[in-house]
């Protein structure tokens, strides 16, 4: 399976990054093919040193849309997980936003991995979440409700925590 991560480049130590480096070495591990687009990697494809493996994965620029198309379409994803607030997607409440679904080159399958930090959230976040992706994966049993109790149907959510990698935390 070829799976396109997007989230803040795994370099950084941001906790969406961490996420998304550690889910990418535990695919990557299980045979998959992994690929990232970061939101914090400018330039050209580089690759990304996962440890303690020594492998190297690709990853592409994330800095708008243009871009994300341009990684879609080049790397051919059959499945992208999207690591980040659900308000990325929402005008009213970030600069820049931003639509996967839309995309030409987009893969056939969305997995939007979104946190939840409060209860009643605003309706941008609850539509964001119901239209961005095809699942989307909740770290918390509590979030699910949340957003299941603002319209958010159950078998178009997941509940899956973060975790911590053994590997550095034991």
């Amino acid at each position: 399976m070829r799976i396109m991560i997007l989230s803040d480049s795994p370099t950084c130590s941001t906790g969406y990054a961490v996420c998304a480096y550690g889910l990418g070495k535990y695919f990557a591990r299980k045979g998959h093919e992994i690929a990232f687009v970061g939101f914090t990697h400018h330039g050209e494809p580089g690759y990304v040193k996962i440890l303690p493996d020594d492998k190297f994965l690709p990853i592409y620029e994330g800095i708008s849309t243009i871009s994300i198309e341009r990684a879609f379409k080049e790397w051919k994803p059959q499945i992208a997980i999207h690591i980040r607030d659900a308000f990325a997607h929402t005008p009213k409440f970030y600069a820049a936003p931003y639509s996967l679904v839309s995309l030409k080159y987009r893969p056939q399958v969305i997995i939007g991995n979104y946190p939840v930090q409060a209860d009643m959230l605003p309706q941008e976040y609850v539509d964001a979440v119901n239209k961005e992706c095809n699942l989307a994966v909740i770290p918390t049993e509590w979030g699910k409700e949340v957003l299941m109790f603002q319209g958010v149907p159950q078998n178009h959510m997941e509940s899956i925590p973060w975790g911590y990698d053994p590997e550095f935390y034991f």
